[in-house]
């Protein structure tokens, strides 16, 4: 994989987006999609769009991650609340020390923004956008906390962008699907697994980790 130093957060969101567009047009028409069928999906097309990655590297990482594999298998559960998931796995990480209450704020924060604004995709992007401004300019949340937020707020942007755009793919328009990118992300960087694939595998190592596992949970099951 290529060495960077550090990649435009930016960046996450606009291939997040492309990779579950891609998704998307692949498995137009299908009822079911399995969690492998899925993993080798996403697999592809983040090797197609991020070129330091290569095919299976997201697969293999995935499948050799048992705590990850296990989260992503509850957020991508049809049968359970995307947003009730989404709060029960911030506050898991909070009481098991991962994250701190700054966190675990602003995290709830934007899960009550996606029942506040249902489908309400302009209002609900606004809402965000205005959180993100505030929590980068606030003093007491720590550079280390911004960097991860930053990379949620990413993802989150992105996806609120593409429900907006394809809002024919949701799969079911009486849930929040669309909650499941911001767990996703969440789930990818306060379980380690961004951490560990970018001190093991490089910037874009942890890219793929994270644009990979936040677009899996938001793909159709």
């Amino acid at each position: 994989m290529e060495e960077q130093t550090s990649i435009d957060t930016k960046i996450y969101g606009e291939i997040h987006k492309v990779v579950l567009s891609s998704f998307y047009k692949d498995v137009s028409g299908k009822d079911f999609v399995s969690f492998d069928e899925k993993l080798n999906l996403i697999d592809q097309f983040l090797s197609e769009n991020l070129i330091e990655v290569e095919v299976g590297f997201f697969k293999d990482f995935v499948n050799n991650n048992f705590e990850l594999k296990s989260l992503m298998e509850i957020v991508e559960n049809p049968s359970n609340s995307d947003s009730e998931t989404a709060l029960t796995i911030i506050d898991d990480f909070f009481f098991e020390g991962k994250i701190g209450l700054n966190e675990k704020s602003l995290l709830t924060t934007m899960v009550y923004y996606y029942e506040e604004f249902p489908f309400n995709f302009s209002a609900l992007k606004n809402a965000i956008s205005d959180l993100e401004i505030i929590t980068m300019e606030d003093p007491n949340i720590s550079i280390e906390e911004k960097e991860k937020l930053s990379k949620i707020f990413s993802i989150t942007k992105s996806s609120i962008e593409f429900w907006e755009e394809f809002e024919g793919f949701l799969p079911d328009k009486t849930r929040r699907w669309y909650v499941r990118d911001l767990t996703g992300a969440a789930t990818a960087i306060y379980s380690g697994a961004v951490g560990y694939a970018s001190m093991a595998f490089g910037p874009w190592g942890g890219a793929a980790v994270l644009i990979g596992v936040a677009a899996f949970n938001s793909a159709v099951s």
